[in-house]
Formats: structure tokens, C-alpha cells, sequence
């Protein structure tokens, strides 16, 4: 009895699913992303501020990355944005001669993208921010920043006392 219940509301399901036109499979965006120098990042943001429609695409593209809760949505979305070099090179404000994410286009897009999943849609900018910030600061220690840090310290204490 189970088994035909669940047949017939997959039948119902698939009898109203209809593919919409006015979503874009961001093919255009694919070999984009994630951005892998600041060159690159420069050239999508005077697109986004130039196109709508290109910040449209892209919002529905990083909205279908998902997560099962906040956190993980906004790390899943930066994380097909932004490679870690560039993540590195960036923090909220732009202090310290960074990129400021706060006042780029794709900040925009990246709380639209988060927004999409069903699990987040309610979330507060702050919310997302926090998120984003959290995120951006951590960029310092994936793959092998926190190791060359280490490595770094170690030798300059050796420098320090040879002994």
C-alpha cells in the first residue's frame, strides 16, 4: 500500500513538474568559477554591475550549490565563488590593502544564492554576513596555510635560537 502511494504522488510529481524557461543553467558562468586570480574577479564584478541579467544567472547558478543549514549553504556557495588564493587576498572591509567583499557586486549574489535554498531563505543579512566574514577569515588556514604558517614560525624560532 505504501509502495502505490508513493508511486502515484511520484506520477502527480513529475505530471506537474515542468522545466521553466526563465531559469539559465549558467553554462556561461561554469568555466568562471571559481574565480582564480583578482583579474578574473574584476572582470565578473563590471559584468554583474553592467548586466542584470548576468547577476540573475549567476544568483540562480551558486543558489543550486545548497547545504543542509546556514553555515553550510554560505561556505558551499563561496566556496564555488571564490578560489582560497583569492579568498585570501579579500576580507569584509578591504582593510589592510584586501579586496573588500562588502562593497562587490557578487556580495549581493552570494546573499541571493543563499536565499534560493529552502533551508535559508528566511536568513538575515547579518546572518549571511557573518557567515561570509567567518569564512573569509579562515581562508588563511585551507589548503596548507595553517602547515606553512607552522612551518614558517618554526623556522624563525630556529633562526632565533639555534641551539
Amino acid at each position: 500500500m505504501l509502495l502505490d502511494q508513493q508511486n502515484t504522488i511520484m506520477r502527480i510529481l513529475q505530471s506537474t513538474h515542468r522545466p521553466r524557461s526563465d531559469v539559465h543553467d549558467g553554462a556561461k558562468f561554469r568555466d568562471r568559477l571559481p574565480v582564480k586570480d583578482v583579474e578574473s574577479l574584476q572582470c565578473l564584478e563590471a559584468e554583474l554591475k553592467m548586466n542584470p541579467d548576468a547577476k540573475s544567472e549567476l544568483t540562480t547558478f551558486l543558489g543550486l550549490v545548497g547545504g543542509f543549514d546556514l553555515k553550510d549553504t554560505v561556505w558551499r556557495v563561496l566556496k564555488a565563488t571564490f578560489t582560497t588564493a583569492v579568498a585570501r587576498v579579500m576580507n569584509w572591509r578591504g582593510v589592510n590593502n584586501k579586496i573588500g567583499v562588502q562593497s562587490l557586486v557578487l556580495k549581493e549574489v552570494v546573499i541571493g544564492a543563499v536565499r534560493q535554498n529552502p533551508l535559508t531563505g528566511k536568513a538575515s543579512n547579518k546572518d549571511i554576513e557573518f557567515n561570509i566574514i567567518k569564512w573569509l577569515h579562515l581562508a588563511g588556514d585551507r589548503e596548507g596555510g595553517r602547515r606553512e604558517r607552522l612551518k614558517k614560525r618554526e623556522a624563525q624560532q630556529h633562526i632565533a635560537d639555534p641551539h
